[in-house]
């Protein structure tokens, strides 16, 4: 009897594997037998020390070392996720970051990670729904509220976005790791600025920039968002000024904040070069506005940042054509293209706003209608034909859509052609 018992309690535990395996799932695997678990916490704690110090793949062998000797463990498969995705290896991260889950339903941080990989790899609703899980988890995690942030700011959801980011900012008060936590901290004020900036909150924006880059002086992204900021708000000597500060910042700068300095991308370089062009040129300094846009063109050759309409007033035909024969490969460059070829007569009025209304969002058709009558604005001005120009300058500033440099650079030509 006791024999039939344990073999009826056999063939059911084999059904059951048998069972996990076939709805995708692993059954318990037999580790090291008696494992020292004084052993596998060194391993782990060993792996972690190496992992904050950036020698990812020794961290990696800790952790699998570990895993080898105790596989059911959520937070070793967490930490050994981590090092696949700073290696970029997201596919990899993924998978280890689900074991993690699998073993520990309520494993917020491998919640969070998941979804910032999957935000790398460009799936931002998935990436949303792991971060929502995540906050949902832990309330208090307050780098999950600044990564949501982020993620709905991209999303198009600003506002929303401002209102996750002071979350965070008052969680990290709240619980007084403001010199504890310091990077995450600063972080959330530059999210909620990044989000500010795209709803016109300028002034939020600029206060947020602000406090940013004087406790982190090493980011020059700060500096970068500042600077943006500074230029839509018209201020455009402290513009200037902070373009050069984050173009300053290189590789080997040493910060005063002591910290490893983080420079632009080539792409932001590109970007703050040509836009240190464009408040030259609202200086007055056409000449200096010219070269900084020429310069920016090295770092991204394939695309163009050069904001046209400088080119509209102070550029020559030349110039125009040259940046025509760029070659584009986004959606946005695309419609730049169709703005050259306008100034170079292949393309008339007409044609130019019904292409800004075939933009796919209303968002963009907006954003591309006042576009559309700033460059026909500044054509007009080139051909000397004033009352026309102001007639598509009105137009954008009758849009009243806060945000954009074409709704601050219509009403500054306006008060220019006063009386002309």
């Amino acid at each position: 009897m006791v024999r039939s018992l344990l073999t009826l309690c056999a063939l059911t535990l084999c059904a059951l594997g048998g069972a996990l395996c076939l709805a995708g799932l692993t059954a318990p695997v037999a580790y090291a037998q008696g494992a020292d678990q004084e052993t596998i916490q060194r391993l782990r704690d060993e792996g972690v020390a190496l992992s904050d110090r950036g020698k990812l793949l020794e961290a990696r062998a800790k952790f699998k070392e570990a895993l080898d000797l105790d596989g059911e463990h959520a937070d070793t498969w967490f930490h050994y996720g981590q090092t696949f995705q700073r290696r970029g290896k997201l596919d990899e991260a993924i998978k280890h970051y689900s074991k993690a889950i699998f073993l520990l339903s309520g494993h917020h941080k491998a919640f969070h990670n998941r979804g910032v990989a999957y935000w790398y790899q460009g799936k931002l609703e998935d990436a949303l729904a792991d971060v929502d899980e995540a906050v949902r988890l832990k309330p208090k995690y307050y780098e999950a509220w600044n990564t949501r942030a982020s993620l709905l700011t991209n999303l198009g959801r600003a506002e929303e976005a401002m209102e996750d980011a002071g979350t965070a900012i008052e969680l990290v008060e709240r619980n007084n790791d403001r010199r504890k936590k310091p990077r995450f901290y600063v972080a959330a004020y530059h999210t909620r600025a990044v989000a500010g900036i795209r709803i016109g909150e300028l002034a939020q924006a600029k206060s947020d920039l602000k406090l940013a880059t004087e406790k982190a002086p090493e980011q020059a992204a700060y500096q970068f968002r500042l600077a943006v900021t500074l230029f839509r708000l018209g201020e455009q000597k402290e513009a200037v000024a902070s373009y050069d500060a984050a173009l300053a910042i290189t590789k080997d700068t040493v910060t005063a904040s002591g910290k490893r300095p983080n420079p632009l991308s080539n792409y932001l370089r590109a970007r703050c070069i040509a836009g240190r062009g464009q408040a030259k040129f609202f200086l007055g300094d056409v000449k200096g506005a010219l070269a900084d846009l020429e310069a920016s063109k090295k770092f991204t050759p394939d695309h163009a940042y050069t904001p046209l309409w400088i080119h509209g007033l102070g550029g020559t035909a030349t110039d125009l054509e040259r940046l025509s024969k760029h070659a584009y490969t986004k959606e946005g460059d695309k419609w730049i293209q169709q703005i050259l070829l306008l100034y170079t007569g292949k393309l008339s009025e007409a044609e130019l706003l019904k292409l800004a209304e075939s933009a796919e969002d209303d968002d963009s058709k907006a954003q591309r209608r006042l576009q559309a009558h700033c460059y026909l604005a500044l054509l007009a001005e080139r051909a000397k034909d004033l009352e026309k120009a102001k007639a598509h300058y009105e137009k954008v500033v009758a849009e009243k859509v806060l945000g954009y440099t074409e709704h601050w650079w219509a009403k500054l030509r306006l008060e220019a052609l006063k009386g002309k």
